[in-house]
């Protein structure tokens, strides 16, 4: 070394950890990247239609499958190039599935697109074009239903789903009224003034007799006929009704036809007629305004009306109790009136019993007529003029149709008690003690304690009543009847019949207070009458006219309360068979009630006859949502024509016409408070208008206070609670009518300013 040496000190500067990690966490920060994205797509899913889900299901199952590989791999290899690119492909895939131009994301879309619709269908007023929310989404629900796939059956993609609009639904009455308005010139003045106070079909009774009229008749059927079928709007609104109905033939107004008559010298001339078309519409023209033919009638409805009630009466029965059986068959259901429907009950099984031996007298009656050989074959033409026997068989069909119905609701109203009202124990304890009073307390008891314990029964207890309480007792507890829950078993005669009372104080408890809030939901007044003649009555041509074929299909109508079907009966149980030789059916027809099941299905009662002389007759319910118009025009003239008995009823039938179905579904007897809906009830800028109800209990009785955009309605025209199901409807009626006349005395006073 010297003075020119130039020496450096080697030096060594370490690496810093952050220095040292960076590849490592770089890996790691990759890792993580691409676990997380994985993790974001591994919940694929796809909201499709049903049918759809198999084949879209397999695409995100494939494009599920492959992100679990990716995240399997990456805890098992780590991140690396391949894994990458292949995460990058998978990903490609499933945007490009998932986007418009893939199959899931057309799939998705095509779906949300009918839910949309089906949704605005439920909800939108101006797409529901006037017809009910159901009706406008059953329709679109159907479509939905009908397009299925979004696919072809070779996989080729659909246009897309695109739901048809509804047309808008016209008013039919206000048509047809306007129709022959404009023929008002070319119709004779007697006869326009005959359709102006009595409505077509009355017209058309009267033309049958007059050639001037019949003129006149054909001609207003076919200017119907021509107007409707070129008005697009009307026809498409037929077609619609038809969608929703199932009805084929909706366009068969009806038609011109030639026929040979004779006149009162025997010669032959031509006539031609109007004969109605099969559809609803062509039998509605023809024959809607029949039932506005009115004569005042004042029905007494008395025991006396009632050959087996009034027999009854003469037997000794107490009258009230003959009272209250007549009125709970009569339908008018009511606290104050109706006796507990146990005695009812009782009550109605001897009058059953009665009305069967009036039936059996006049079988015997026929049979002695037959066996003098005085008629031979002109026999029932005798009977036809036999006013004492006709008049019995009248009374007959008619006690037995009101035992059938009435039987049908203590059926009804005993399987509701027995549901809601009494316990397990209860309606066990119940069948056993129904049980012994059948077969004898001693077959029981061998029954319960097992063969040769009849022996030992007689043995211990023979006649001593005492003794035979204790055995009853004793078989209740054999069969696991709990004490405590009927009452204490004490072991003497006492406490059995206080089993016995308390089972009967509880159901008839529990039948009393369902007639006192469901009155109307069994109260289903039979509305019935003649159809011609001096009696005749907007009801009575109403019933004619649903008992038609083609409004009446016993074969698909439903019987109501769960019945099953109606042509599953088997009548020859009930009302015989056919007598061999003859050419009748069974004859059948539907009459129309005030009644509603408790699903807001309106039903009515079908009258079954055996034709045979000595053939029965019964009575059923079935539901019957079709002959809704026929029934509202009736009640419409009996609102205008009737006694006031009969203006009630008809005001009675219009309110449950309108808002029972809505207010049966509202669950008034189940809930403590709840909302009545699709009223079609709403505010001068078209915002509907709901019912909203609260129930009040106050010393043991249940009512309801109801307010509509919360203005309290009224009960018959007073603040006071509403009681039934019933009330309910006419506080609605009434509150609708009073805001309609509000609103039309003042358009009124604009008009006069």
């Amino acid at each position: 070394m010297n003075r020119y040496s130039n020496i450096s000190q080697a030096t060594y500067t370490p690496l810093t950890l952050q220095e040292i990690m960076a590849v490592p966490l770089a890996k790691q920060a990759q890792h993580d990247a691409l676990q997380a994205e994985a993790d974001e797509m591994g919940a694929l899913s796809a909201s499709v239609s049903q049918a759809d889900k198999e084949r879209i299901g397999g695409q995100v199952s494939e494009l599920q499958g492959r992100v679990d590989d990716i995240s399997t791999g990456l805890s098992e290899t780590g991140v690396s190039s391949d894994m990458k690119s292949k995460f990058r492909k998978v990903r490609a895939d499933k945007i490009r599935a998932y986007g418009a131009d893939g199959d899931i994301g057309f799939a998705q879309a095509d779906y949300a697109n009918q839910q949309k619709y089906v949704s605005e269908m439920a909800t939108d007023k101006d797409r529901q074009q006037g017809w009910s929310a159901q009706q406008a989404q059953s329709f679109a629900a159907k479509q939905a239903a009908e397009y299925g796939s979004s696919f072809n059956e070779d996989g080729t993609r659909k246009a897309g789903f695109s739901g048809r609009s509804l047309a808008a639904k016209m008013d039919e009455d206000e048509f047809t009224r306007a129709a022959i308005d404009d023929i008002e010139e070319q119709v004779s003045a007697s006869s326009m003034r005959i359709i102006r106070t009595q409505g077509l079909p009355a017209f058309k009774a009267i033309a049958q007799t007059s050639e001037t009229a019949y003129k006149d008749l054909n001609l207003i059927m076919g200017h119907l006929t021509n107007a409707t079928q070129t008005n697009p709007d009307m026809m498409a609104s037929l077609a619609q009704q038809a969608e929703f109905d199932g009805e084929e033939n909706w366009s068969d107004f009806g038609g011109y036809e030639e026929k040979i008559l004779q006149d009162e010298n025997g010669d032959d001339y031509k006539q031609t007629t109007w004969v109605p078309g099969e559809s609803r519409y062509g039998r509605k023209i023809a024959g809607l305004g029949q039932v506005s033919a009115y004569n005042r009638v004042d029905l007494k409805q008395t025991i006396f009306d009632d050959d087996a009630a009034q027999s009854l009466h003469d037997a000794g029965m107490d009258a009230k109790k003959v009272q209250s059986l007549v009125v709970f068959m009569n339908g008018e259901l009511n606290q104050s009136v109706a006796a507990p429907l146990s005695e009812i009950k009782n009550s109605l099984e001897i009058y059953d019993s009665q009305v069967k031996d009036d039936k059996a007298n006049m079988d015997k009656y026929v049979q002695g007529l037959k066996e003098t050989g005085l008629y031979g074959v002109d026999l029932k033409n005798h009977l036809k003029d036999d006013r004492t026997y006709m008049r019995r068989v009248k009374n007959y069909e008619e006690s037995q149709v009101k035992a059938d119905n009435a039987k049908s609701r203590v059926d009804y109203i005993e399987k509701y008690v027995q549901k809601n009202v009494m316990s397990d124990n209860d309606n066990n304890a119940q069948s056993l003690i129904d049980e012994m009073d059948d077969i004898g307390p001693e077959a029981m008891y061998e029954k319960t304690f097992g063969e040769g314990s009849a022996a030992a029964y007689k043995l211990k207890n023979g006649e001593d009543s005492l003794q035979q309480a204790k055995a009853k007792i004793d078989i209740l507890k054999q069969k696991g009847i709990v004490t405590g829950d009927i009452t204490e078993f004490d072991n003497d005669l006492t406490g059995f019949l206080n089993i016995r009372k308390a089972l009967k104080d509880k159901s008839d408890n529990g039948s009393k207070e369902f007639l006192a809030t469901k009155e109307f939901a069994m109260s289903h007044t039979v509305l019935s009458s003649e159809s011609v003649g001096k009696y005749a009555s907007p009801i009575g041509r109403a019933n004619e006219l649903m008992s038609e074929p083609g409004n009446f299909n016993p074969k698909a109508m439903d019987l109501a309360y769960g019945g099953g079907k109606l042509s599953d009966l088997n009548l020859k149980d009930l009302i015989g068979e056919v007598e061999e030789g003859k050419s009748l059916e069974y004859s059948v027809r539907l009459t129309g009630t005030g009644g509603w099941d408790q699903d807001g299905n309106k039903f009515n009662d079908v009258i079954i006859k055996n034709p045979s002389s000595n053939g029965g007759v019964t009575s059923v319910q079935v539901i019957d949502n079709n002959n809704t118009d026929l029934l509202m025009e009736a009640a419409k003239q009996m609102m205008a024509n009737g006694t006031p008995k009969q203006k009630q009823e008809g005001m009675n039938l219009i309110a449950g016409l309108q808002y029972m179905p809505s207010i049966k579904r509202s669950n008034m007897f189940r809930a403590d408070t709840g909302t009545i809906n699709n009223l079609n009830i709403s505010t001068k800028d078209g915002k509907a208008l709901n019912v909203e109800w609260r129930k009040i209990k106050r010393l043991g009785v249940t009512s309801y206070r109801a307010t509509i955009g919360g203005e309290e309605i009224l009960h018959d025209g007073k603040y006071q609670d509403i009681m039934t199901e019933n009330e309910m409807a006419l506080a609605i009626y009434a509150f609708v009518g009073k805001k309609q006349k509000i609103y039309a005395d003042k358009e009124a006073q604009k008009q006069q300013q």
